[in-house]
């Protein structure tokens, strides 16, 4: 497998929103993305961009609260998790995190470093950086799924 990294420099919201659309196109799927960065980074901005393209037209918020909001577009079904309040891996039993795996076409997940000690087949990492008003994200493949959505999304 090549070291395919790429990195985006996104200068506002309708771009994020954007490059979510483009990540969606090249999707590969079944396929589990982390998105790490600061609050305000634009990590649920970009599941926006994908979760609009995929199709859903309604509002998409960050499941802070809720751990994970999930969407069943056409036929694809797509679950969006935010670890940022998650105190202890023991919660993710309770709402039964593990399950989600066999029945998503689609996992993105916040604040991955929460549940760092959870052994996860990630796909795809998407680490934000804040830089001044712009936003750099960086992707970096961690399968062969990852890669190939990579590879598509460069073509």
């Amino acid at each position: 497998m090549s070291e395919l990294k790429l990195q985006f420099c996104v200068e506002n919201e309708f771009e994020m929103v954007s490059l979510g659309e483009r990540v969606a196109k090249a999707l590969s799927r079944p396929l589990v993305i982390t998105l790490a960065g600061d609050l305000g980074a634009g990590k649920t901005t970009l599941a926006r961009g994908i979760l609009n393209q995929l199709g859903h037209s309604g509002h998409v918020k960050s499941p802070t609260f809720s751990i994970v909001e999930t969407y069943e577009i056409n036929s694809f079904r797509v679950s969006h998790f935010d670890m940022y309040r998650v105190k202890d891996t023991e919660e993710l039993n309770f709402f039964g995190f593990h399950e989600y795996f066999d029945i998503s076409d689609l996992i993105l997940i916040e604040w991955p470093e929460r549940i760092a000690t959870v052994d996860l087949c990630v796909d795809l990492e998407i680490n934000f950086t804040i830089v001044g008003k712009a936003r750099n994200l960086n992707f970096n493949p961690m399968s062969e799924s990852g890669h190939s959505t990579l590879n598509k999304l460069v073509q």
